[in-house]
């Protein structure tokens, strides 16, 4: 079974979704963003290739408090979460660097 994208709309979304995944991945990025679009395609091969991680994209126009919460400054910002705590951040376009961290995150069972 694929994994699953899904674009955040609100905080509560956000949150909700964060208290119902053991693992999840949020891209923070923007539209305007043009290293974004680069890994765009890299993050939804990573998506569909791990079932049991929650992948979830936030624009940090529409979600500003998020950005702030979290502290990201620069995009694309990938961070990691593991039963809703964040366990791991990866900043940029390094594919490989991305790829090891999800692979870490969905390698641990309990």
């Amino acid at each position: 079974m694929a994994g699953s994208m899904t674009q955040i709309e609100s905080v509560e979304e956000f949150d909700t979704l964060l208290r119902k995944s053991q693992n999840l991945v949020a891209d923070f990025t923007s539209g305007w963003c043009k290293p974004c679009g680069f890994i765009t395609p890299k993050y939804n091969a990573l998506a569909q290739q791990y079932s049991n991680v929650k992948f979830v994209v936030v624009n940090v126009d529409k979600n500003p408090v998020l950005s702030r919460r979290y502290d990201v400054k620069e995009l694309p910002t990938f961070l990691l979460f593991r039963r809703s705590r964040k366990v791991d951040v990866c900043y940029g376009l390094d594919e490989d660097a991305l790829e090891t961290k999800v692979k870490k995150l969905a390698s641990k069972t309990n």
